[in-house]
């Protein structure tokens, strides 16, 4: 669920090429990218992806006012550092855990975590 297309590609693209969220690679070839601190900041490049039944190449081309913003996600074993483009896939579990971790006692990486498996994370009583 961590992979590089799902921080760059929005949903709407897995479903028109027919490509798993889950159980993909996918590796990142970039041409261009702008230094994180111009403005706005720009990356160009493809992005090769491979999973059971299939591959594609997309091309990555995104121009925005700042860099993504890393978020942590729990794995189910320990936390990792993504840094999701807002209408990727991630950027909007990273909209969805934000809104559970202001409503319920929760961190950010469990409730996404809950997002993605239905399973509460534990809070003290």
């Amino acid at each position: 669920m961590t992979s590089t297309a799902t921080a760059i590609l929005r949903p709407e693209t897995f479903a028109r090429r027919g490509i798993p969220i889950v159980d993909h690679t996918a590796e990142l070839d970039v041409t261009e990218r702008s230094n994180p601190f111009e403005r706005p900041y720009k990356i160009r490049g493809s992005l090769r992806l491979e999973w059971s039944t299939g591959e594609a190449v997309v091309q990555v081309k995104s121009e925005r006012p700042r860099p993504p913003e890393p978020m942590e996600v729990w794995t189910g074993s320990e936390p990792t550092l993504v840094a999701p483009w807002s209408l990727s896939v991630l950027g909007q579990l990273r909209d969805v855990a934000s809104k559970l971790a202001e409503r319920y006692p929760w961190e950010m990486p469990a409730a996404a975590w809950f997002v993605l498996t239905d399973e509460p994370p534990w809070v003290p009583p």
